[in-house]
């Protein structure tokens, strides 16, 4: 969990470019809690979601326009997969887009968030592996007063490449809880705009 934490500091020391409008620029900051779906022996072709394993990353997301953002994400899980790699670490490090379906300043809305990154796989007595994932996300935030959110988020992982004991792709389901806030001590874009809904 450490290098999430390192990641928060870092990113929460980058300036904010405040231009008063809801275009403005703006930095959040998101913790995510997760439970993980399983892709059991890492190829997708049995026992997928057998188990439910925890999960957690830390982000950056930089509200661009209304309805897009920018985000950069590190993650980690510990699932418990097939043959001597019990026990495994995976770290995913992500950078993509968000799409809101109404502009980010209101007080709630629905958005689509799509990744491309690495993951490595650091099996336990084996030798570790990375890997390219894709995800796709859809989930809902809300505005919890005036600088802080929370969200849940469905997500799906799909690897690509053919690193490591199988050659075939994984896929990963997860269910997150998001808490975000935004760092600056001036308002959000938009603030004085938010509407009830």
């Amino acid at each position: 969990m450490k290098p999430l934490f390192l990641l928060l500091a870092l990113l929460g020391s980058v300036p904010c470019v405040s231009g008063g409008g809801r275009d403005a620029p703006s930095l959040e900051l998101e913790l995510r809690a997760a439970l993980l779906a399983v892709d059991a022996d890492l190829s997708s072709r049995e026992r997928f979601g057998e188990r439910l394993e925890p999960a957690a990353s830390a982000a950056a997301t930089w509200l661009l326009r209304d309805h897009w953002a920018a985000f950069l994400q590190l993650g980690t899980a510990e699932p418990s997969i097939e043959q001597d790699r019990a026990g495994a670490r995976m770290t995913t490090l992500r950078a993509g887009a968000t799409l809101y379906l109404r502009p980010h300043w209101r007080r709630s809305q629905y958005f689509a968030r799509f990744g491309l990154g690495n993951a490595t796989v650091d099996p336990s007595g084996s030798r570790d592996f990375s890997r390219p994932e894709v995800s796709l996300g859809f989930g809902r935030r809300r505005l919890q007063g005036r600088r802080a959110r929370a969200a849940w988020e469905i997500r799906v992982d799909r690897s690509l490449g053919t690193a490591g004991p199988d050659d075939a792709p994984w896929t990963h389901l997860s269910f997150g809880v998001i808490l975000g806030w935004d760092p600056a001590s001036r308002p959000a874009p938009g603030a004085g705009r938010v509407d009830p809904g």
